[in-house]
């Protein structure tokens, strides 16, 4: 599959994740398949454990 297939994938991990978030806030690539998500407020743990649910399940279907 090779490199190329490799970006692919990871770009479009970025797309979900992004898509995931509200206005202002951002995700960053750190390295590799590594990310980091800055969220504007974070009114409960649920909220963000939803954030990785949806994420998680965006990538499976990628």
């Amino acid at each position: 599959m090779g490199t190329a297939y490799g970006d692919q994938i990871i770009r479009g991990v970025a797309e979900c994740i992004r898509a995931s978030l509200r206005t202002g806030e951002q995700v960053y690539r750190i390295i590799g398949d590594e990310y980091l998500v800055f969220l504007r407020t974070l009114r409960a743990l649920s909220f963000c454990r939803d954030i990785i649910k949806s994420n998680c399940e965006a990538v499976i279907r990628l």
